[in-house]
């Protein structure tokens, strides 16, 4: 089947919304998410979505707040594009039919650590559903004629074919059916590798397939050592990666340890617990490792029990029925794996790759807008503004739409006992490795150790690769086995301490300012122009 369409792989904000300007501006698409439509690292967004919108805020220092949470290596022309088109492109989601939380006829602006306003625009505790659950229903009833949804199918491979048409195998999750599709322009919309590791906020899917499928097609990848660690995760045996919202610290929510103490005080940090992520991340580490306690305490029980269930239902209800009463209760929190700041490389116009016809938007892509450490509530505003640059660049383009689908029917799987009990066992391995050796914080002895060890569990996995090339549990761990080695060989090659990148052997920043590439199993230095 012959049909003039791009492709875009994950069904997130970013990729979502690409599709949606997209058929705005008479193109049709295909999404494909190997997963439900919701099931995305959006519709666990709580906080909300940072623009400068109020009257005593300006676009100057939101820009100011990102890059101080920047560390340094933001690229500054394209920070101050994506922020000072959030006002437009905010009001252009209004008129898609969104609603904030107001106070009265004004918006409700949240704050968040790095923010020295209150500009954080929000749903309760639930804005990434809120804005995900509108796009979806208008897919699903004003576009569904151009826009066409593939559920529960996910790429394996990826090459350019000889008619210079990308070229993608995929299979549905039972292995019961592949598809091979053909097109002019895809578009990586998916997301990052928080299953990576082992204490993650990410949904299952989140295992950094984007990453590898650029890779395949010849794209570098950017920075692939600074992981966010989202200071505060519940720490429960029954919900280890429910998050809790840096808006409960915006509302004066305070750290403190066993005894009851801050430890983030004011003296130590002049942000205090509104410091950025990874100050936050890094003082938890330290107060758990010194403690010899498995995790600390967030404590909001100064806060009215009627106004947290209100401002807060999400997080109010979740900890109740797992017993804690936030408004009396502290809350055992612990840092867990949470957003990537590097990504997949785009040239000039912050959505095309090196590769032409290439496209990567959202959290997949490096745009250089977080530089070493994201500012809070930036993500979802980079999500927008990207959708909406690529869905312009592609109407565009100077090559024409071209896409083809062809569905192969296969058996069920037959994959032996002793493959699913590798590739699972392989799973927890990687997970754990890179938790103990690329966590918060590394060292050169444990990055080559984790090198080595990775390494044997990548040549056990391609032994089972031989007998289930298709496998889904399988692609997903070559993916962040992927993942992994760009992290380690950028990580090796970042001899610095900066931002969410913490070297116990080199603590201080260097002088030089320059992003990793990561590409055939080499990471190189460039400048910071």
């Amino acid at each position: 089947m012959k049909e003039q369409r791009v492709v875009i792989l994950g069904t997130g904000l970013a990729g979502l919304y690409t599709a949606l300007r997209l058929s705005k501006a008479g193109l049709k698409s295909i999404v494909i998410t190997k997963g439900d439509l919701a099931e995305t690292n959006t519709w666990r967004a709580q906080g909300g979505i940072a623009v400068a919108y109020s009257k005593s805020d300006s676009t100057e220092d939101h820009l100011k707040d990102t890059l101080d949470a920047g560390d340094g290596l933001c690229e500054v022309s394209n920070a101050q594009r994506i922020i000072k088109h959030a006002p437009e492109i905010l009001e252009q989601f209004l008129s898609e039919g969104m609603n904030f939380d107001k106070e009265g006829a004004d918006f409700s602006f949240g704050k968040e650590g790095g923010h020295h306003k209150r500009r954080i625009l929000h749903v309760n505790d639930q804005t990434g559903k809120a804005m995900h659950s509108l796009l979806i229903n208008q897919i699903r009833t004003d576009h569904s004629d151009n826009i066409k949804v593939i559920e529960n199918f996910m790429a394996y491979k990826a090459k350019k074919a000889e008619n210079k048409l990308f070229k993608l195998s995929l299979v549905n999750s039972d292995g019961s059916e592949h598809q091979i599709i053909q097109c002019s322009h895809l578009v990586l919309a998916t997301g990052g590798a928080g299953k990576a590791f082992l204490y993650t906020s990410n949904w299952d899917g989140a295992t950094g397939d984007g990453f590898k499928i650029a890779h395949d097609l010849g794209c570098p990848i950017v920075n692939a050592e600074f992981v966010q660690f989202h200071p505060t995760c519940l720490y429960h045996p029954t919900a280890r990666r429910f998050l809790i919202t840096e808006a409960l610290r915006g509302e004066g929510a305070k750290l403190v340890n066993h005894n009851g103490d801050r430890f983030m005080n004011t003296k130590a940090y002049p942000q205090a617990e509104l410091s950025p992520r990874d100050q936050v991340s890094l003082a938890i580490e330290n107060e758990i490792k010194t403690s010899g306690k498995d995790y600390v305490f967030l404590d909001i029980t100064h806060k009215d029990r009627n106004y947290l269930k209100e401002r807060f239902p999400m997080i109010f209800s979740f900890c109740l029925n797992l017993g804690i009463d936030i408004s009396e209760d502290l809350i055992p929190i612990v840092p867990a794996a949470h957003y990537f700041c590097g990504g997949i490389q785009t040239d000039g116009n912050l959505v095309e790759t090196p590769i032409k016809g290439l496209y990567a938007v959202g959290e997949t892509a490096y745009t250089g807008l977080h530089g070493a450490n994201r500012l809070a509530s930036n993500s979802l505003l980079e999500c927008l503004v990207t959708a909406d640059l690529c869905a312009q660049d592609i109407s565009k383009s100077d090559i024409s739409l071209e896409c083809k689908i062809e569905s192969i029917k296969t058996d069920k799987y037959d994959t032996k006992c002793e493959d699913l009990f590798l590739i699972n066992g392989l799973w927890d391995e990687v997970r754990s490795l890179l938790w103990n050796k690329l966590g918060i914080k590394r060292s050169k002895n444990g990055l080559e150790q984790a090198k080595f060890r990775l390494k044997q569990i990548k040549v056990e996995a391609c032994e089972v690769k031989k007998r289930n090339q298709s496998f889904p549990a399988l692609i997903e761990l070559l993916s962040i086995i992927f993942y992994a080695e760009a992290c380690i060989e950028s990580a090796l090659l970042r001899e610095e301490s900066r931002g969410c990148h913490y070297r116990i052997d080199f603590k201080n920043k260097s002088e030089a300012l320059y992003n990793t590439i990561y590409l055939n199993g080499e990471s190189l230095k460039t400048d910071l122009n």
